[in-house]
């Protein structure tokens, strides 16, 4: 043990030499700096606990029948957590509009319930890479005598009525179509199903997975897939997990994780699960 008692004692000897144990002082303190960051770097865990915001969204995040969270982007996170020492969860469901400032609040330390990135979320938060590409689609009730077309600019031009999710990017979509669409949004996906099931809206506009998910076993509904290929207007979009701006350690070390993760066996086996598979994942393999 470095006995400082024996480092200062040259200030008894006169003011010419005190220079010389403060120098040792700091230098001693920046190697104990350094050290510290060389153990993080070697694989010691700086973030013990993590708290992880989600919002019910099936497949991405949602309640299994033990009120576990789960969901492809739940499950990732759990993952990639652990590949970077994370001993403890806290999970917090909130309505969707309300992610964003949990997190510019410091109530979570990240987002992961499937978010799209889009520009003005890109302005809130900052994004992983980008985890699944997924296109959008639509849910409709199944005894509707109405037309509904994998083109999404006929559906807008037969004036269908649309309802979305409050602080979804198929909300800031419709938003700023023009012609403007007849549509209304609503605080969380039951909501948006108590529309179709009340017939006051005529279709539900949201992201093709989560559409498939609720459909499978309920044959009041059905799904409309849009073709984007026809209609630009609603092109894919990409799933990643959101940080604070601030959190940019947070942010590099879960990247650093997730080019590990994606594409692998394990990473496949994962996201399976939840109906997805190679060809969704968005970034280009590494393996």
């Amino acid at each position: 043990m470095i006995n400082l008692q024996k480092l200062t004692e040259p200030l008894k000897q006169g003011r010419a030499k005190l220079w010389l144990p403060v120098s040792i002082v700091l230098l001693l303190l920046l190697a104990f700096g350094l050290y510290q960051q060389q153990m993080n770097a070697a694989g010691q865990p700086q973030w013990q606990k993590l708290r992880i915001a989600y919002a019910i969204e099936p497949p991405y995040a949602f309640l299994d029948e033990n009120q576990r969270v789960t969901g492809e982007s739940s499950e990732s996170a759990r993952q990639i957590a652990a590949m970077l020492g994370v001993k403890d969860i806290e999970w917090l469901q909130l309505p969707f509009a309300e992610l964003i400032p949990a997190l510019q609040n410091r109530q979570v330390d990240l987002i992961a319930a499937g978010m799209f990135i889009n520009r003005q979320r890109q302005n809130q938060v900052r994004f992983s890479i980008p985890t699944l590409q997924v296109y959008p689609g639509l849910l409709v009730p199944a005894d509707s005598t109405l037309r509904f077309s994998s083109d999404f600019q006929e559906n807008l031009t037969a004036g269908r009525r649309f309802v979305v999710i409050e602080g979804s990017v198929e909300a800031a979509k419709l938003a700023n179509l023009q012609p403007a669409a007849d549509y209304q949004t609503v605080s969380d996906l039951p909501a948006a199903i108590d529309k179709l099931n009340h017939h006051l809206s005529d279709a539900l506009l949201l992201s093709l997975p989560t559409l498939q998910t609720l459909a499978a076993g309920q044959p009041q509904f059905r799904v409309i897939a849009l073709d984007t290929e026809v209609s630009e207007r609603l092109p894919a979009d990409y799933v990643a997990f959101a940080f604070n701006r601030q959190d940019t350690d947070l942010l590099l070390a879960w990247n650093q994780a997730m080019q590990q993760w994606l594409g692998s066996e394990d990473h496949l086996q994962t996201i399976s699960r939840f109906g997805f598979d190679q060809q969704d994942i968005a970034i280009t393999n590494s393996r």
